[in-house]
């Protein structure tokens, strides 16, 4: 139909290029319902208003593609389903020809979004899989998930935080199937910043990531109780760090690819401490190690063990009663204690010693290895007398301060080795003294050193005639007393206790370990007894207070002295002397005056006169005199007196 020159009504309209229009018209404009197929492939059949598909129509485009739902001037506006050249399809608002608003895009493996879309683009809403098992919900920017968002697959892991570009960025925590949970920074889709990762089992580890592994410094508290906190890197423990294992060690060092490696100070559960060179978590290079028992070691370590070298010579040390004196016919025994180049104690045994006394007679000693850088070494002299004790290792080279002076001494005197000497065994003089010598010797021959004969060695004499009378005599017995130089004190109080060992096994008096093992300062100390110590600083000022009060007391003292010998009429050349006091000196034998001590009278004689308690002269000791108002106090000498 036609109004005049223009279409009105119902009608058909081809073009020349082929595009055809079968519909209503208004005014020669399309307008109404009508169908119009364009020679692209377009289609559109619908509602139409001035000429524009305009109200509810269906569109098929030229790729393919099918619409259908409203339109506004032409363009897809309000609500409508579109099916996509790719079979997705999309349902639900549009504007201005472009998906906008609420919607569902289903695509074609069965997956779909649903929720706001602005001009084409996902804004917040849901996306789940094909199979369901993974679901986004959250904030979009086009098709990427971007913003707030929580992510979650069956079976495998929950994430809630934020996104950027369709990867988990910034701040968020994602809960693994398994139990592990990290909660912290994220870039990129991958754990880097700061954060929280815990495991069912206990491991804890709190501190920085890096591309998703711990990479930075960090706390970890692992799985059996050990405890980490320092460097990693790539989720392995590198770089300066410190743990305390389960054990109770504490290691604090380096570290490298998750084991101890470089320099570091391990601090044993057990006592021990370990302060050197590491190798893949093990002790090598060079190291010191103190043992809980008090011993060290410093030098080479590889395979977590020290490699230690032979005994030094001249570091290794002997010690021990054995090395200075012994008994004839009794084990004496010494140690050696080994030690290498390094002043280290020995560990371990392995090192060959050899000893060998030669003198009187030739011993080999037996030495024993007790394994842990200890030898016992023992031997057994039979021939009394002096004797060099050599101690060498396997290359013949003496050992410590080898060799060493040994003197054996005889043993208990042995009835059946005494010897029996003199005329007066075999005949006497009527009223005549006779005379005849017991030599006591031990059961080795050895003649006996001076012991108190008449304790260890009872003698009973008796005479018999040959018709059996006991005839009238006096008999006396008792050790034999010479005449001779004047006795060397220091080796008659060394006597003395050669006499207690050689009886009762004491050492006391012979063995200085205690002395050697005194410091320079405790000797002076000892040496000069009137010296002050000052072990507090805040005293400093008394030691001079100190030094007054001593001088205004010794000038009373001497002022004393000078009376008495002015009373007693000493001249002043013997105010001052040493006295040679004999070791048998008392109150019952002498009298004590200032010092100056004077021998008792003897009133009892024997028979030819002599004075039954006079002792033979004695080398004369120097004993200190003490000055003691009214005391009567027998001196009895002592080792110390020899000082």
């Amino acid at each position: 139909m036609t109004l005049g020159n223009m279409r009105h009504g119902k009608g058909v309209h081809t073009c020349t290029n082929g595009d055809c229009y079968r519909g209503y018209w208004r005014l020669d404009k399309r307008h109404g319902r009508g169908k119009a197929t364009f020679t692209s492939g377009m289609q559109y059949e619908g509602d139409w208003a001035d000429d524009k598909a305009h109200g509810t129509g269906k569109a098929r485009y030229e790729n393919g593609g099918v619409y259908e739902g409203e339109f506004r001037h032409e363009q897809r506006c309000g609500w409508g389903h579109h099916t996509f050249p790719t079979a997705d399809h999309y349902e639900g608002e549009w504007l201005a020809d472009k998906i906008h608003g609420q919607g569902r895009h289903t695509f074609l493996d069965g997956s779909y979004y649903e929720g706001q879309w602005v001009a084409g683009e996902r804004v917040k809403g849901i996306w789940v899989s094909g199979d369901g098992s993974t679901e986004y919900s959250g904030q979009w920017r086009g098709d990427l998930r971007h913003g707030h968002g929580v992510l979650f697959t069956k079976g495998l892991l929950k994430y809630t935080g934020e996104w950027v570009d369709d990867m988990q960025e910034g701040h968020g925590m994602c809960q693994w199937a398994d139990g592990t949970a990290y909660k912290g920074t994220w870039k990129g889709g991958m754990r880097d910043g700061r954060g929280t990762f815990t495991r069912p089992d206990g491991y804890v580890y709190e501190g920085e990531w890096r591309a998703d592994a711990q990479h930075g410094h960090g706390t970890c508290r692992f799985d059996d109780g050990s405890r980490y906190e320092g460097s990693w890197e790539n989720a392995q423990r590198s770089g300066e760090g410190k743990c305390k294992y389960a054990n109770g060690d504490i290691y604090v060092g380096d570290w490298s690819a998750d084991a101890r490696h470089g320099k570091g100070t391990c601090a044993y559960e057990n006592g021990d401490k370990y302060t050197g060179d590491w190798v893949k978590d093990q002790r090598q290079g060079f190291g010191i190690c103190r043992f809980a028992d008090g011993s060290k070691f410093k030098g080479e370590w590889e395979g977590d063990a020290w490699l230690q070298s032979l005994a030094h010579p001249s570091h290794t040390k002997a010690k021990g009663l054995g090395l200075s004196r012994a008994l004839a016919g009794t084990p004496a025994t010494f140690t050696i204690l080994a030690k290498d180049e390094l002043r280290n104690k020995r560990l371990c045994g392995g090192d060959v010693f050899a000893v060998r006394l030669s003198g009187p007679d030739s011993i080999e000693g037996v030495v024993i290895d007790n394994d842990d850088g200890t030898y016992t070494v023992n031997y057994t002299a039979t021939v009394a007398g002096k004797y060099q004790l050599a101690i060498t290792d396997d290359a013949g080279e003496h050992v410590a301060d080898s060799p060493y002076t040994t003197r054996v001494l005889s043993g208990r005197p042995s009835v059946k080795h005494c010897a029996v000497t003199g005329d007066g065994r075999r005949s006497a003089v009527a009223g005549q003294p006779a005379h005849f010598t017991v030599e006591a010797r031990d059961e080795f021959g050895n003649r006996c050193n001076e012991v108190n004969l008449e304790e260890h060695l009872p003698l009973e004499i008796k005479l018999k005639m040959a018709a059996g009378v006991v005839p009238q005599a006096d008999t006396e017995s008792g050790p034999k007393d010479e005449f001779g130089p004047i006795e060397d004190q220091l080796k008659k109080w060394e006597l003395i206790a050669a006499r207690e060992y050689q009886f009762d096994g004491d050492a006391d008096g012979w063995n200085s370990d205690v002395a050697e093992e005194e410091t320079p300062e405790q000797k002076y100390i000892k040496a000069h007894p009137d010296v002050p110590v000052v072990e507090n600083m805040e005293d400093l000022w008394k030691v001079s207070k100190l030094q007054r009060e001593r001088k205004r007391r010794q000038e009373g003292v001497d002022a004393l002295r000078e009376a008495r010998a002015a009373k007693a009429g000493i001249p002043d050349a013997a105010k001052s002397v040493n006295i040679d006091v004999p070791p048998t000196v008392g109150p019952g034998n002498a009298e004590s005056d200032g010092g100056i001590v004077t021998p008792a009278p003897s009133k009892e004689r024997d028979r030819e006169g002599k004075d039954v308690h006079a002792k033979e002269p004695a080398a004369a000791v120097d004993f200190p005199l003490k000055l003691a108002s009214n005391s009567t106090e027998t001196h009895k000498p002592s080792l110390n007196d020899l000082d």
